[in-house]
């Protein structure tokens, strides 16, 4: 999800830590949009605080941008996947082996994707300095401070009646997505109001893209 997990995965790989630290492990969500749902914004928004001068900066341009290559096609696959498996769903009697074997297309396609983002992420990461890395970090706690927090709030009791299994934040929102029509709707307008501002990027300006997906 893309609103979910770019700050919190960036930032987090950016100073070093492990992205399934001790505060995603706090709260029932975790993380900010993804990487590749506005990488590019983040560090252009940054640049300047962080210090990255133009070299710098032209060689994350170019990591983002041979990124998206590939995260696109991994997307459409990904598309392709979900459409032969509602097919396959579709069917009076499914053939259980051959959607099993579908399931495990989609996760080894998913999982492709989620490696491609954190290698993009360990690749801008090689680029900044310590203190570079140190000040991402800061930025994450304000970031998540100002529009994460009211998600978390919004949908804790959600998490909790019908996720309480789930142990990570992309089990989480996965399993929130399956349970969308059931999900309160304060947690519902919380995610809604995520959404839109990760497609406006920031500072309210709308991202390239501005699509974003639950």
């Amino acid at each position: 999800m893309r609103w979910l997990n770019l700050v919190g995965s960036l930032t987090a790989l950016l100073a070093g830590v492990a992205v399934a630290n001790v505060a995603l492990a706090q709260h029932p969500m975790g993380g900010g949009p993804r990487p590749g749902g506005g990488a590019d914004r983040f560090i252009e928004e940054h640049a300047v605080q962080l210090g990255l001068d133009d070299q710098t900066r032209a060689a994350i341009d170019q990591i983002i941008d041979e990124s998206r290559i590939r995260a696109r096609e991994l997307r459409v696959e990904l598309r392709g996947q979900h459409q032969e498996m509602q097919e396959l769903l579709s069917e009076k009697t499914p053939d259980e082996a051959a959607v099993m074997k579908q399931a495990e297309a989609i996760g080894q396609t998913e999982t492709e994707l989620h490696k491609h983002r954190l290698g993009t992420l360990i690749k801008i990461r090689a680029l900044l300095t310590d203190e570079q890395r140190a000040e991402l970090m800061e930025i994450r706690e304000e970031t998540r401070a100002q529009w994460r927090q009211p998600l978390i709030d919004a949908c804790w009791a959600d998490v909790d009646q019908f996720c309480p299994e789930a142990k990570d934040p992309w089990t989480r929102m996965r399993c929130l997505r399956q349970r969308w029509e059931e999900v309160s709707p304060d947690c519902q307008a919380a995610v809604e109001d995520a959404r839109e501002k990760g497609r406006r990027g920031p500072r309210g300006r709308r991202g390239p893209g501005g699509k974003g997906d639950f």
